[in-house]
C-alpha cells in the first residue's frame, strides 16, 4: 500500500469523471455528483474496475446511480477493488442490479 503514497492525485465532479477513475490514483470528491443521466442508459454506469487507488468522499454525495447488469457479477460502484482506501462517500437514491457479489459501493474487494 505505500505506493499509494507517491501517486497522482485528481479531483472529482462529474460522474463522467467518477466512470474514468483508473488504477494507480488518489482521487478527491469535490462536489455532490449527480448520475441520475444513468438511468437512461440501458446498462447504466459501468462498474469500475481498480487496484491501488485512494479515493476520498469528503462527505460528498453521489446520487442517482443506475447500473443495471443482472446477468453479471461484481456490480457496484466499484466492480472490483484491490488494495485500495475508499472513505467518506455517501450513496443517495441508488438502483444496482446484479446476479453475484453485489453492493451499492463495492462489488468485490480485496485487502480494501
Amino acid at each position: 500500500m505505500n505506493a499509494i503514497k507517491n501517486i497522482e492525485t485528481a479531483t472529482i465532479s462529474s460522474c463522467e469523471e467518477l466512470q474514468n477513475i483508473d488504477s494507480f490514483h488518489k482521487y478527491y470528491l469535490s462536489s455532490d455528483i449527480d448520475c441520475s443521466e444513468t438511468k437512461n442508459e440501458e446498462k447504466g454506469f459501468v462498474p469500475i474496475i481498480a487496484n491501488q487507488i485512494e479515493l476520498k468522499g469528503t462527505q460528498y454525495v453521489i446520487k442517482g446511480l443506475t447500473i443495471n447488469r443482472p446477468n453479471q457479477d461484481n456490480i457496484g460502484l466499484f466492480g472490483k477493488l484491490a488494495n485500495s482506501f475508499i472513505y467518506g462517500i455517501i450513496l443517495q437514491d441508488v438502483k444496482i442490479s446484479g446476479r453475484v457479489s453485489v453492493g451499492g459501493l463495492i462489488g468485490e474487494s480485496n485487502n480494501c
